[in-house]
């Protein structure tokens, strides 16, 4: 039986018959693990983002498992959270101190 376009396949889908990118959600029913878990597969793997939604390339999960022989751990620092200034040096993006010229 096949899905009717525009619905999403149903978690019994296997990977094979997914669309070429995968959702965070796909990842989490396909694989049987939490939606966190799959934003931080999703995260640790080349990905895009569509509008606010980020995917992953099934060719690229698939790579994964053969050369790790699972999801890869997700273990990732938020963007966010450290950024690079121009000398090399990591600073905190979120920190509140201010340079004499900010006064």
């Amino acid at each position: 039986m096949t899905a009717r376009k525009g619905t999403r396949p149903s978690s019994s889908t296997p990977l094979i018959e997914r669309a070429e990118w995968l959702s965070a959600r796909d990842i989490a029913d396909v694989f049987g693990v939490g939606l966190t878990k799959a934003y931080r597969v999703c995260q640790t793997l080349p990905h895009i983002y569509v509008g606010r939604s980020i995917r992953v390339n099934k060719a690229s999960v698939v790579r994964s498992i053969r050369e790790t022989g699972g999801l890869p751990s997700g273990d990732y620092v938020p963007r966010r959270a450290e950024a690079k200034d121009p000398a090399g040096s990591v600073e905190s993006v979120c920190s509140d101190e201010r340079t004499p010229s900010d006064a």
